[in-house]
């Protein structure tokens, strides 16, 4: 195996770990403080701040530290493939940790309770029906089902491979 082979692997594992465990740090701390539990935006957006900072650092930071040990060199290929491995190794971890804290900490009927107050609040009585009711327990219910889970990961390899080219463009060699 080519040593340059070895160490985009091994930048792309340590960096996807990173950036997984933080997030994962992240999600523990929220379900340890019981915010598992209920439906907030606030939670959710400080979630994809976290998400998204990290990962928009992450990236940049492991294609120039990969440049660095491959002696100034890294072309578009390689900075694609650090951003996208560095993606999935991170993502599967957030899901499988998503997941332990979805069946095991939270508070199910709980949430699904706070989420259908959030429904009511924010649509007028006149609009809401059982059926949006009934389609929101159910979409609580299916979010860690394969669909869902692809859809996830599928979504974020198009937006975080457009920010991947974009560094990779701006950090490869002329």
């Amino acid at each position: 195996m080519d040593v340059s082979v070895q160490k985009l692997k091994s930048v792309i594992i340590k960096s996807g770990l990173y950036f997984g465990l933080t997030v994962v740090a992240f999600n523990f701390i929220t379900a340890y403080m019981g915010l598992s539990d209920e439906f907030s935006m606030t939670i959710i957006g400080f979630y994809y701040a976290v998400f998204f900072t990290t990962i928009f650092i992450i990236i940049p930071l492991s294609q120039y530290n990969f440049k660095r040990l491959n002696n100034g060199i890294l072309s578009l290929s390689e900075a694609m493939k650090l951003g996208l491995g560095i993606l999935l190794i991170g993502l599967l971890i957030i899901i499988f940790s998503q997941l332990i804290i979805w069946e095991f900490i939270t508070d199910q009927g709980q949430f699904i309770i706070s989420t259908e107050n959030a429904i009511k609040d924010n649509i007028p009585p006149e609009m809401l029906t059982d059926e949006i009711l009934e389609e929101a327990r159910e979409d609580i219910k299916k979010q860690f089902s394969f669909r869902s889970i692809t859809v996830r990961i599928m979504t974020n390899l198009f937006l975080i491979s457009i920010y991947t080219l974009i560094t990779g463009l701006a950090l490869k060699n002329k």
